[in-house]
């Protein structure tokens, strides 16, 4: 789940699937020996760029393992500010599934800036930006000891485990990694990248 580039990432592929293109198949067995058949699930979306081409592409792969999306648009800047962050909301019914993105503020020892925001339990609640209310008492521990690790080594390992234990109990499932394309003379160095703007830290750039 943490992409490249960040504390606690690992290559590991815990759904693995033939060709990387998904098993509707067994997807509808596995539903099927639940006993939970017909579903339906509330899905809001964004309404700028590319977000609703995504959300009607995630509604055809859950359309082909059985699963029925009500796709509403969630326009006016409402989707994070409103219905992702209002616990009640989703109570409610409002929605069940969305597709959120998620930037950390930096690269290499950031853990605390994606799964503590994104998965302590103890934080949920109004304006919690942990959307699904996942809350797991041995992530919230390596949460915690990571945050106090001695080094930044010992962080990671940490953020690693809390990274495949989040995976094993499936609180999220990772679609993209969006790559950004910059270019810059050779002249110029100290070419730092930004994930929060999609651009280089302006402010430690040189010409050399």
């Amino acid at each position: 789940m943490i992409p490249p580039g960040n504390s606690g990432y690992a290559a590991v592929n815990h759904y693995p699937t033939p060709g990387e293109s998904g098993d509707p198949a067994k997807c509808r067995d596995l539903l099927a020996r639940t006993g939970r058949t017909g579903i339906t699930l509330k899905f809001p979306f964004r309404t700028n760029s590319v977000h609703k081409l995504i959300a009607q592409s995630i509604a055809q792969n859950l359309d082909a393992c059985g699963v029925k999306t009500e796709l509403t648009p969630d326009p006016g800047g409402s989707f994070y500010s409103s219905t992702l962050s209002t616990p009640a909301r989703a109570r409610e019914g409002t929605w069940d599934i969305a597709a959120p993105g998620w930037v950390p503020d930096w690269y290499g020892n950031n853990g605390r800036s994606i799964i503590q925001p994104l998965f302590d339990g103890r934080a949920y609640g109004p304006n919690s930006t942990n959307y699904g209310g996942y809350d797991n008492p041995q992530v919230n521990a390596l949460i915690d000891a990571a945050l106090t690790a001695p080094d930044a080594q010992r962080a990671a390992g940490y953020w690693q485990q809390a990274d495949q234990k989040i995976m094993e109990d499936a609180a999220i499932v990772p679609l993209l990694n969006r790559a950004q394309t910059t270019y810059h003379s050779s002249r110029l160095h100290g070419t730092f990248f930004l994930p929060t703007t999609a651009a280089y830290d302006l402010s430690r750039v040189f010409i050399a």
